[in-house]
């Protein structure tokens, strides 16, 4: 018992609540049951702070409600942000917010007066009605038909109906004689707006100013996903709702300074995995390092043993539960090769087959046919020994290369001709060969001199020059031919 008293005489005292109560306090009203929101104190690191409000209804179990429970920080943020917009709107579209404003109201006040209306004219039917009862109740007193006490008493209760009633249908009457009235209540909120310079804080004197009444409905959802309905009524104008396209500097500024704590949020999010990775990483490699130098104690060594076993245990019922999944493969196709090795033992293909063998051939036919025109193409042309010597006889000046070409095949030509002779002396196949050849030249350069002659004859300028060096050659030659023939006859005298 000593022992007790002692550590309870050691132990820190309870920290006191706060007693002043929160500025929202009285603002906040439930939509489900009506009640007010109470303010929530929550003990942390030993000191009471403010955390949320919740239905008073429910905390304390006055309505079967639920606790429709939202942070202090949440709905003081958002208030501002809706006396931000809703006064930025004001200051750049003040003409367009009094005709919004004022049409909204009357709406309103039209179906409120239509119904004040609607209920003096029941209340004032009920209260002649009244009068009628009272009377056929003095009636009915005075003639005995009715008791004094029973007369009392329901005389009382039509009093306290037709004061009831009478209050109700001035109360009423005050409001329809004020319709007019609220018309004024724009001018006043835009005075009061105008009355501000500074929206970046929101202080107590603009919260009281500006702010009627908060509906607080319940939420939606956990975590991240929750989602909560606020109805934020300011004074004068109500639940004044700014149109959806129109986007306020704060509003931007908002958005940008949300996108920056996401950005750092998730780049601090990457460093802390990547420093757990290489974490993880580091204490592996030194494992492992351990594990080959066999400096693993036994309760290491038995926990990497049942780790191993749960991982390929693990492992086989995962490949059988793919296995018994997936659908069942299809055969396997012949590849071409086996195709071909088939088709020349004799066997026989099905349709599909032999069809997957003509398209391998056309499709290897086409390649190859490719190949040979990209092959051609990328090669020079070549002109042929019979355009390169008509070259030369016009006198065109020919390549190296193209004249080697041309004097290759004239030297292979004498050459074949002389031998050609030779076997002819001897062999009556080479005699009869070399005869034809001699006819075929022969008729050859006879139908040549025929075209030159008819061409000349035509009158083309570049024939008559043809075959003028033609005759002029034949002279050279017939002169060179008979002075060869006089020199050797001289030469036969002497």
């Amino acid at each position: 018992m000593a022992d007790r008293t002692e550590d309870t005489g050691n132990r820190a005292p309870r920290p006191k609540r706060q007693n002043a109560p929160n500025r929202l306090t009285g603002l906040l009203y439930c939509a489900d049951c009506g009640s007010k929101l109470t303010h929530r104190y929550t003990l942390v690191q030993g000191k009471w702070i403010e955390d949320a409000f919740i239905c008073s209804g429910y905390r304390h179990l006055i309505h079967d409600c639920t606790m429709h429970h939202i942070p202090t920080a949440k709905i003081e943020a958002a208030i501002l942000a809706v006396i931000q917009r809703v006064s930025w709107y004001v200051r750049h579209n003040e003409k367009e917010f009094t005709e919004r404003v004022r049409e909204a109201s009357d709406q309103n006040q039209e179906k409120t007066v239509k119904e004040c209306k609607q209920k003096i004219s029941k209340a004032q039917k009920r209260h002649k009605e009244l009068d009628g009862l009272v009377k056929k109740l003095y009636e009915g007193n005075a003639t005995g038909k009715i008791p004094d006490k029973h007369f009392t008493r329901l005389l009382n209760e039509y009093d306290e109906e037709q004061t009831g009633l009478e209050a109700s249908i001035a109360e009423w009457q005050r409001q329809i004689e004020s319709w007019n009235a609220d018309k004024l209540k724009t001018d006043q909120f835009i005075q009061l707006v105008k009355r501000y310079t500074d929206f970046s804080e929101l202080t107590t004197p603009m919260l009281n100013e500006f702010i009627e009444k908060v509906i607080v409905h319940e939420g939606e959802g956990r975590g991240n996903d929750r989602r909560q309905r606020i109805d934020i009524y300011l004074n004068f104008i109500g639940a004044f709702e700014v149109p959806a396209h129109i986007v306020t500097p704060a509003e931007v500024e908002e958005q940008r300074r949300q996108q920056e704590e996401q950005a750092a949020k998730e780049a601090r999010s990457k460093e802390l995995e990547k420093a757990r990775y290489e974490k993880r990483k580091a204490e592996k490699r030194e494992f492992t390092a351990r594990k080959k130098a066999g400096l693993l104690t036994p309760e290491e060594l038995e926990a990497e043993e049942k780790r191993l076993a749960h991982n390929r245990e693990w492992q086989k019922e995962w490949r059988e539960k793919r296995k018994a999944t997936e659908p069942p493969k299809p055969p396997k196709k012949k590849s071409i090769k086996e195709l071909m090795e088939l088709e020349k033992t004799g066997a026989e293909l099905t349709p599909e087959e032999t069809e997957r063998l003509a398209e391998h051939r056309r499709k290897k036919a086409a390649q190859h046919k490719a190949w040979r025109e990209r092959q051609k193409a990328g090669q020079p042309k070549t002109r042929t020994l019979k355009e390169l010597a008509a070259a030369q006889k016009e006198g065109e000046a020919l390549t190296p290369e193209e004249t080697e070409r041309l004097e290759v095949h004239k030297s292979r030509k004498k050459t074949a001709r002389e031998k050609l002779v030779r076997q002819a002396e001897t062999d009556p196949a080479a005699a009869a060969e070399l005869a034809q050849k001699r006819a075929y030249q022969s008729e050859a350069t006879k139908k040549s001199r025929q075209k030159m002659y008819a061409e000349a004859a035509t009158g083309n300028p570049e024939a008559v020059e043809r075959y003028e060096n033609y005759l002029a050659t034949r002279r050279e030659a017939y002169h060179r031919k008979k002075q060869e023939i006089t020199a050797e006859k001289t030469e036969q005298s002497a």
